[in-house]
């Protein structure tokens, strides 16, 4: 929910923003050549989410982790600065899960310090999410005054998004003698839709370079509505410690696109 929030405080910030550079641009010229761009984008993905806790304390955590995509893409222009743009790309989101918890009372007495008591670690980063994606998404261009080679870019679009399949148990052990472990804890994680749509927003600038391809440079607010993955936990020595996980594929991040441009002005 505070994701949805975010999203929709942002809208409303672009469609400021927009208003705003329609008032300052020169919008006698825009850039009116038919594009094939190049992506890649560096992001910082959205924590799991841990809900419908069963005890007064959260005992396992999350942190946000790096996400990155590349992608192709055709961009049409329309008329008068707005355009198309239709792509094709991947992307693989990185997530964690992590707690730091009192070990029970029949741990191995080597791992109980002088207090009588003993802790242990867990941080799982390598978790993932592997997937291809088709956006669409419509662009409006807005030059920079008295500059005929840099341009506001703003952009709003959807997607949809194919999810490799991502069935994943994760456990947690310690140690009850020498040679041998016992479960602590345990999760699992798990797509059950394949399909999945989202949203994002966009705002840039862009330059045209002397062969009059250009370089553009994005913010990205990405926002999925839906979970790709869907999962639990618990700890096996605690009661009522059950709880649920999502894991969405909501991100800021930083774009950078290189635009080959096709019919070139003389």
């Amino acid at each position: 929910m505070k994701t949805l929030k975010s999203f929709i405080i942002s809208l409303t910030a672009f469609i400021l923003l927009i208003n705003n550079l329609q008032a300052q641009s020169d919008t006698t010229k825009w850039l009116d050549n038919n594009q094939i761009k190049f992506s890649l984008v560096t992001a910082v993905l959205e924590n799991v989410g841990i809900d419908n806790y069963s005890l007064n304390c959260q005992l396992l955590n999350s942190y946000p982790m790096p996400g990155i995509e590349a992608s192709a893409s055709y961009y049409l222009h329309l008329n008068k600065g707005w355009g198309l743009n239709l792509g094709i790309g991947g992307g693989i989101a990185f997530y964690n899960l992590h707690y730091e918890i009192e070990l029970p009372e029949d741990t191995y007495s080597p791992y109980i310090d002088t207090s009588g008591t003993a802790t242990t670690k867990f941080n799982k980063s390598d978790i993932t999410q592997k997937y291809l994606t088709i956006p669409i998404s419509v662009q409006k261009s807005f030059r920079f005054p008295n500059n005929k080679n840099t341009f506001h870019i703003i952009e709003a679009g959807a997607r949809l998004n194919f999810l490799f399949k991502n069935n994943l148990e994760i456990v947690g052990t310690y140690p009850i003698s020498e040679t041998e472990n016992s479960t602590l804890f345990k999760a699992d994680l798990r797509n059950s839709n394949k399909i999945k749509g989202s949203g994002y927003l966009k705002y840039g600038i862009q330059t045209i370079l002397k062969n009059q391809n250009t370089f553009q440079c994005n913010i990205v607010l990405h926002y999925s509505p839906a979970e790709p993955n869907f999962g639990s936990y618990e700890f096996t020595h605690i009661d009522n410690s059950y709880a649920l996980l999502s894991q969405k594929i909501n991100y800021i991040g930083l774009e950078f696109i290189y635009g080959l441009t096709l019919s070139k002005n003389k």
